[in-house]
């Protein structure tokens, strides 16, 4: 029982320097589920100190996070090096991405749309004008198997996909992945709405259209017809911010 006891209070103290160094990178549950390649609700136990992750995953997290595998897994003292690093961080200031020096190898940009993609009941579409470009490396990209040229971001509305999407979070769409993977997040027109859910092939050529928040939002189920009907997909989420 005592084993217990002392392994939570390592997970609470592993709690603790993540959440502050995710802070400080201005990262969410969803950007370390990524990362460390675990569902979202893994990932939230690492934040709560109810789980810890394997050995196998410190080191890219300490990685993703600045810091060194050996501060994050047990709160080492920082190296020379580390004290270093905080020095230049001390001196970092922020500047808009257009003011910046921009290294077109390194980075690319991606469109914000002017649209409102509903994650409730939908909104209707009056405009899909750029309103600005977000910067992303073309590393995150690559890795994601996405051509910049096929990238979109747009914000949704509702809180039917909470707690994974809230009301105004941005959203990544690859447009060239219009395929249906069951289980996978989408965002779709639907008649005269954009939305964003997660959808489901039927047997019958029909689908599937689901939401994180079941207990307000219940399954819409199309059959084939009304499928063809009212259903274009636009393409398949990647990337969302959140704040917390």
């Amino acid at each position: 029982m005592l084993l217990m006891v002392e392994n939570n209070v390592m997970h609470a103290e592993f709690a603790a320097r993540l959440n502050a160094l995710m802070s400080r990178r201005g990262a969410a549950i969803k950007d370390l589920m990524v990362v460390a390649d675990v569902t979202y609700e893994m990932a939230r136990r690492y934040t709560k100190g109810t789980a810890r992750p394997r050995d196998s995953k410190i080191g890219g997290i300490a990685q993703w996070l600045g810091c060194t595998e050996a501060f994050l897994a047990y709160g080492s003292q920082p190296t020379q090096n580390d004290h270093a690093q905080n020095a230049i961080d001390s001196k970092l200031v922020t500047v808009e991405w257009n003011e910046s020096d921009q290294d077109s190898d390194e980075f690319c940009t991606v469109p914000l749309l002017d649209i409102e993609l509903s994650a409730g009941n939908g909104s209707s579409v009056i405009v899909e004008t750029e309103q600005y470009k977000l910067p992303f490396r073309r590393y995150t990209l690559k890795k994601q198997g996405i051509d910049p040229i096929a990238a979109r971001v747009v914000r949704i509305t509702g809180n039917s996909m909470i707690p994974v999407l809230s009301d105004g979070d941005a959203v990544g769409v690859d447009t060239n992945r219009t395929k249906i993977i069951d289980g996978d997040t989408y965002a779709i027109r639907d008649g005269d709405l954009l939305r964003v859910k997660i959808l489901i092939e039927r047997p019958d050529g029909g689908i599937i259209i689901r939401s994180f928040n079941r207990d307000d939002y219940p399954d819409e189920v199309l059959s084939k017809n009304e499928r063809a009907e009212r259903i274009i997909i636009i393409g398949r989420v990647w990337w969302s911010s959140k704040l917390w």
